[in-house]
């Protein structure tokens, strides 16, 4: 099992960069955690946010993810 230090590197680098190896190990620790499978679509819907620079979606995509529990 990877350390928590080393699946939030994973969550949060850009999907591209990971290695086949580490996209596999990614994957097991996501199907075994749903809890964390939801933040890794956070993380993932924030990047897009901040890449795309739409910004004046922030408030609608704070109020779509605040209610679900983590």
């Amino acid at each position: 099992m990877p350390s928590v230090r080393t699946v939030v590197g994973w969550i949060t680098r850009h999907p591209d960069t990971l290695t086949e190896d580490e996209g596999k190990q990614l994957k097991a620790v996501l199907d075994a955690c749903p809890e964390l499978e939801r933040t890794h679509e956070l993380v993932r819907d924030f990047a897009q946010t901040l890449a795309r620079r739409t910004g004046a979606d922030l408030p609608d995509r704070i109020s779509s993810g605040a209610p679900k529990v983590l």
